[in-house]
Order: C-alpha cells, then structure tokens, then sequence
C-alpha cells in the first residue's frame, strides 16, 4: 500500500486591494469672468487627465491581483477518499468493507492548516506533529475499538473501487474491517487531507494497497509471540505490563508481561488468514517501539528519564583574569599616553580607552567587595538570630545517604535551613552552615553538598569571600575546626592536609575518606583550595 507521508500546511498566497481616494484641490478664482472661464477650461481639462491617470493606475492594480495566485482551500465536503482493491492478477476485489475514522480536523491557517484532535480521539495520545504515522496506526486501532468510536462506512463495487465523499480538510484512518475470499485484508492507513504534492494540495486521495493472498494449503493454526525488551535495563519496580494482541482491526485477546513470565508470551493457535499485531500499555516514562518478524513481535521500552546530572564542585567565587585583563590593558593604554604627548588626537583616544579599561577593572573589583560586606552581614544575622530560632527535623535531600542517618536538625530562618555552625579559629572564621549548597545560597553560607556529619563524609563548600572561606588557604596541618549542630552538639576535627586540586576533581573531595571537607575557588576562580579534616 502507498501511504502518503502526513502533511499539516498547503501553501497558499493572498493578495489586499486597498481603496484609492480620488480627490481634486479647489481652484479660488479672482479677477474678470473671462480669465475665470478660461481658467475653468484648463483646470477642467487637468482634472480629466488626471482622472484618466487615477483610472489607468486603479486599471493595473486590479489586474494584478487577478493575476496574483489565490489561496486554495478545500470547502465543506470537498474532499474524497478513493479505495482501489485489485488480486495480484488485476482482478477487481469486490465487497471490501472499508472503515474511515476522522481523528484530527483543519481548518485554513496562514498559508495552510492547522489540525486539531476530534472530540472522539481527544484522549488516543496521538501526536499530530509526529513525522510518521504509521507507528500510531496499531495503537489507534485498539483505542477505537476500546472507545467504540464509529467511522464512515463504504464497500468496494464490482470494479473494486470504494469512495468516501464529503470530507472536510483532516486526518483520517483507513482501515478495511471486513475479510475478502482468498486474501489477507490491507494493512490499515493514516492520510492527510489534503495530499501535498510538492506546492499543489490534493483533495482527493487515492490508495491502492497491496492485496495479499492466503495459502492455497493453509493450516489449521498460526503461532505468534510477543517479547519485551527493556533499555537500559529491567527497572528494580518494574510493573507488569499490558499487551492487546490485534486481530486485523479488532482486539484478540489481552495478555500480562511479568518478571515471572521472563517478559515475554506466546499464543499457539490463532485462527490462519488474520494480520496479528502487538500493542502494549507504555508505562509511564518509557517510550515503546515495535519489531516484526514472521511469527512474533519486540517491544522495546527505552527509558526517557533523563541521566542523572553529574556532581560538580561549585564555582565558589570569582575568576579575576578579565579583571587583570583590563587593569593591563588600561596601564599600557596609560604608558602609550605618555608617549604621545605630542599627538593630541591620539592622546585623547588613548586616555579614555584608558580609563574605560581602569574603570571597568576597578568597578568589578568594588562590587566584589560589596558583596562580601552583604555576605558577612547576613552572616552575622543568621548567627545573632540562630539561638532563637526554633529547632526543627527535616531531612537531606541528598538519597544516596541512608536513611537512617538523613534526618538531622534543621533551624529555619529567613526562609533558609541550617545544620550548625563552623568555626576554624587559626583564621578568625565563624560562619552558619546551610543543609544544602548552591551557587545562589552560597552568597548568605557556606553550605553542605555532599554526605553527612552522621556519615564522617560531609563535604562543605564556600564562596571565597573574606568573611567566608576567602581564607582556607591559610590553614595549617594540626589547626583545630568546630562544628556545632542546631542541637548545640559540637564535633571537633583537626586539619590533616590543605590542597589545590582541579575544578572538576568531584572524587578528591566526595570520596576522601575524611570526615570533614572544606573547600573553596583559589584566587583566581579557575581552581579549587581543599582542606581535609580528621576528628580530634
């Protein structure tokens, strides 16, 4: 069978004639009659000329857009279907029952159409935009039969030809629902009205499918099966899944694929002379596709679940080469004025790329600062209001951590959990310390990224302000670090090494194997500074 390929638009122009307003400005006339009627003679004959000018220009517009190619829509009940059903010896196959189900409707939209879902198949999760249809034919097919939705209904003539007329701009399944004497029925079809063949629409659509034989000989019973393949793996709590098995149009039996059933099933006497297809209830967040052989069915269901983002160290401050840049940049621009003291237009270019470069640096360096002074006001806020807050059970949302050891105290403020505070004081650092890290909270805390204080694997990272972790760096073996929880519990640990490592050394600090972590941007936000911790 030729299907023909889905189609949403018909190109199509259109052309606007706007009104042209003729007027003519009023002569004021002065002096003696006989120069007013002469003048009248000449102004009468401009305003015929000019008329004839108005005309001749009105004349062309309107020829123009007669010539203008016209949309072309299809009207109520214009379009047609045309079945044409031939044995492989050009014999006409007379009384094929041929069913028409309308799934989407158009109506004209800009240059084509546009397509909606019928009310009868509003819920059949069909995909207008798909481009290809034939996958949706089998589904469809079950989904009608389940709904018991009604098509149009024609029969092939003696000559083997059946039509359906009246259609309007849509959708469509073909399906035959009948059986003919000594063939198999025509493999069902979805078409578009109209047919685009390159820029020309198509209102009537003719089909003429290839008409398979039955056996001469032929069996008693056919076997089918049907197995389901899952990608990438069988999922821990996977459910047990649906599958119709289509007899032609209609619904054979329904079958359960298990893990007991190793996922698979077969039927061992199916009635001969009948196409058998598979269509199974897609669990959510997988997609299904289907493989054919000659006597059984794959269904594959891939995983559409997005892979899981990999862990990343954040960006936990600034990276200040397009600073340096523009201090360079503006100091050789300066050492060039100097040179070109003589030549003032020069000069006077080169003094304001000069101080725009200086300008631009020192700006960028005024606002980090200001942000640091916000970053240690709000963290002295948190600790002056921490002791009042109330202490509440909440759980990390990290899942890798057990259960039993999620759960930790939380104290809620301004909106924000926190676990505890850290304290290191060889570098004068309190700070508050957040149950979950971002690059957006790490501008009030530190905050907890990876493991638990419960774990002896919690992983803390912190903007590299002054008042918060701007001074790691300066931490020495044996240095003493303090953290207390919410509950007031406090936890000692002693620096066992300070490192620079990667940006994207993930493992060197998740997988440590120390209780404690720490870790922050170097100065110039391309690595990170790591201090690792042992319990005192």
């Amino acid at each position: 069978m030729s299907e023909p390929s889905p189609s949403t638009a018909a190109p199509a122009s259109s052309a606007a004639l706007g009104r042209i307003n003729l007027w003519a400005k009023p002569l004021c006339a002065s002096g003696p009659s006989s120069v007013l009627s002469g003048l009248d003679n000449g102004v009468n004959m401009k305003q015929k000329r000019g008329m004839k000018a108005y005309m001749g220009m009105l004349l062309a517009v309107l020829l123009l857009v007669l010539l203008l190619p016209m949309p072309v829509f299809a009207k109520e009940g214009e379009g047609k279907l045309i079945i044409t059903l031939e044995h492989d010896t050009d014999a006409p196959m007379k009384g094929a029952e041929i069913t028409v189900y309308q799934i989407a409707s158009g109506v004209p939209a800009g240059d084509g159409y546009r397509y909606t879902l019928t009310d009868g198949f509003l819920n059949s999760g069909f995909s207008l935009g798909a481009k290809d249809y034939a996958p949706w034919v089998d589904p469809l097919l079950v989904y009608v039969e389940q709904n018991a939705l009604k098509g149009q209904i024609t029969h092939t003539d003696g000559f083997g030809i059946a039509s359906v007329d009246g259609l309007t701009p849509g959708v469509y399944l073909v399906a035959q629902t009948n059986r003919t004497q000594g063939h198999f029925a025509f493999t069902p079809a979805i078409v578009t009205l109209p047919y685009m063949d390159g820029e020309t629409a198509h209102f009537t659509v003719t089909l003429d499918p290839k008409m398979e034989r039955l056996s001469t000989e032929p069996p008693p019973y056919v076997a089918f099966g049907v197995r389901k393949v899952w990608k990438p793996a069988v999922p821990k709590d996977a459910a047990p899944i649906t599958v119709h098995l289509l007899q032609d149009t209609k619904i054979y039996d329904i079958v359960s694929l298990t893990e007991e059933n190793n996922w698979q099933y077969s039927w061992a006497q199916l009635p001969y002379g009948y196409r058998y297809r598979v269509v199974e209830d897609v669990p959510a967040g997988f997609a299904a596709a289907y493989q054919y052989g000659s006597d059984a069915a794959v269904i594959t269901n891939t995983d559409l679940t997005p892979p899981p983002k990999e862990d990343e160290l954040l960006q936990t401050g600034y990276d200040y080469t397009l600073t340096v840049i523009l201090a360079a940049a503006g100091a050789v621009l300066m050492l060039l004025c100097i040179l070109l003291l003589r030549r003032k237009k020069a000069l006077y270019v080169m003094l304001f790329a000069a101080v725009l470069c200086l300008g631009a640096a020192g700006g960028t360096l005024v606002m980090q600062q200001m942000e640091g002074e916000q970053a240690r006001e709000a963290a002295r806020h948190v600790l002056s209001v921490m002791d009042e807050a109330k202490t509440e059970e909440s759980v990390f949302t990290d899942d890798s951590l057990p259960m039993d050891v999620r759960s930790m105290a939380v104290k809620n403020i301004d909106g924000r959990s926190y676990i505890g505070v850290l304290s290191a004081p060889g570098i004068d650092l309190t700070v508050p310390v957040l149950q979950n890290s971002s690059m957006s909270e790490l501008n009030t805390a530190p905050g907890r990224q990876f493991g638990s204080l419960f774990t002896d694997d919690m992983v803390i990272a912190g903007h590299n302000y002054d008042a918060h972790f701007g001074h790691l760096r300066k931490l020495k073996r044996g240095d003493a670090l303090y953290f207390t929880d919410v509950s007031g519990v406090e936890y000692g640990y002693t620096v066992a090494d300070v490192l620079e490592i990667a940006p994207n050394a993930v493992s060197a600090v998740k997988e440590s194997g120390y209780p404690l972590v720490l870790y922050t941007c170097t100065p110039s936000g391309r690595g990170r500074v790591a201090v690792y911790c042992d319990r005192l």
